[in-house]
């Protein structure tokens, strides 16, 4: 649904337009191994002090749920060291 609020004139001008719902594609990660997601991580932490999860989920194309389970897994296996400072 679209909550689209325009003057008049344009709404007639626009009512000979034939419009049409588009489907949006379904989102899936990127198909890599998680021993090349722990190597994308090492070499980003090289130059970088810290990663968030969305630095995660740009840098290998992860989804957001996909990022925090193999972060979190990182934190277990000893890879990266989670370190909280309030």
């Amino acid at each position: 649904n679209v909550n689209l609020r325009i003057s008049s004139s344009l709404r007639k001008s626009m009512r000979s337009i034939p419009l049409e719902r588009v489907e949006k594609p379904a989102l899936a990660s990127k198909e890599i191994t998680l021993k090349q997601k722990e190597d994308i991580l090492r070499s980003y932490l090289e130059t970088h002090p810290c990663i968030t999860r969305t630095d995660y989920c740009h840098i290998t194309h992860t989804l957001k749920s996909k990022a925090v389970y193999d972060l979190n897994h990182f934190v277990t296996d000893g890879t990266v060291i989670y370190l909280l400072v309030k």
